[in-house]
């Protein structure tokens, strides 16, 4: 059973550093500002706000975790983003919302001309679409499928529904024929009550799909953002975390079936479930009902 590799997005560096204390793999700076802000509008997600400068500041505070840095989407900067990223002493460097085969091609020669890891972020109905040639592109280092915004490229209601549409099974399917390290989504801390599906039914999902790879949530991370008295608790959550995926790895085939199952009631019992829906059939109706009137005028 591989190790499930643990990220942490922040740029503090004193909890960068209790993170790596804590058991967390790898440390993430988030560089990602093009055109995000217009794209997830209104949907409440995360913006960050980090700055070139913190990838050298993290370097220096690390002792041993791995400092990942998500970049751009694909444009005319990516090779200069990617030549900084490197030189400022990051491990892996992270492409988002890449659409087509040969934008993720020229950012894996990019990366290997800079002798730094890669990480290719399948968050586009596009780049999903594609993922039989993707995964046979040369030089990639992992994966990690992106749920926020493939729900939104996908038009999906939420994102606990490529879990149980079988859509993550594909995507999984397919890195693990071609042996390729990967992740998808992201993980909260178990002891959260306040979420709309239990942390656990997640966890077992990810090892059902046999991932190593995850990035610890919009969740988890605001807990320990907010109040730096809960540091004290985050080795525990790391430990459950972890304790809990080893579990799942060994469950039975029906256990993990009841697992699916459970979490498919839990999405479909939502009290916002409908509401949701009803607000994606809404915005599909005026970008269909727009591209009418273009059209017509």
């Amino acid at each position: 059973m591989k190790q499930l590799v643990l990220c942490l997005i922040t740029n503090d560096p004193d909890l960068g550093r209790a993170a790596e204390e804590a058991g967390i793999d790898r440390i993430m700076i988030d560089l990602e500002t093009r055109g995000k802000a217009d794209r997830q509008r209104g949907e409440g997600l995360f913006l960050s706000d980090h700055q070139r400068r913190d990838v050298e500041v993290m370097r220096k505070r690390l002792l041993h975790a791995q400092l990942m840095v998500r970049i751009n989407c694909p444009y005319a900067g990516t090779e200069e983003e990617v030549r900084f990223v490197a030189e400022a002493g990051a491990d892996l460097v992270m492409l988002p919302m890449f659409r087509t085969i040969s934008e993720a091609t020229l950012f894996l020669q990019m990366s290997r001309s800079r002798q730094i890891q890669n990480c290719l972020l399948v968050e586009t109905s596009g780049a999903a679409q594609a993922i039989e040639h993707l995964t046979l592109a040369e030089g990639i280092g992992e994966l990690h499928f992106g749920l926020n915004d493939l729900r939104l490229s996908m038009r999906r209601a939420s994102i606990f529904d490529f879990f149980i549409d079988g859509t993550l099974d594909r995507l999984a399917a397919t890195a693990k024929r071609t042996k390729l390290s990967f992740g998808c989504g992201g993980l909260a801390r178990l002891s959260d009550e306040r979420l709309p599906v239990r942390p656990d039914l997640i966890v077992a999902q990810q090892a059902r799909l046999h991932v190593n790879r995850a990035l610890l949530g919009r969740s988890f991370r605001r807990f320990f953002e907010e109040d730096r008295a809960n540091w004290g608790l985050l080795e525990k959550e790391v430990e459950n975390l972890r304790a809990r995926y080893r579990f799942w790895r060994r469950a039975s085939v029906s256990q993990l079936t009841e697992a699916h199952e459970l979490l498919r009631r839990e999405i479909k019992s939502r009290p916002a479930a409908k509401e949701i829906e009803g607000k994606l059939a809404n915005r599909i109706s005026r970008a269909l009902k727009s591209s009418f009137a273009l059209a017509n005028n």
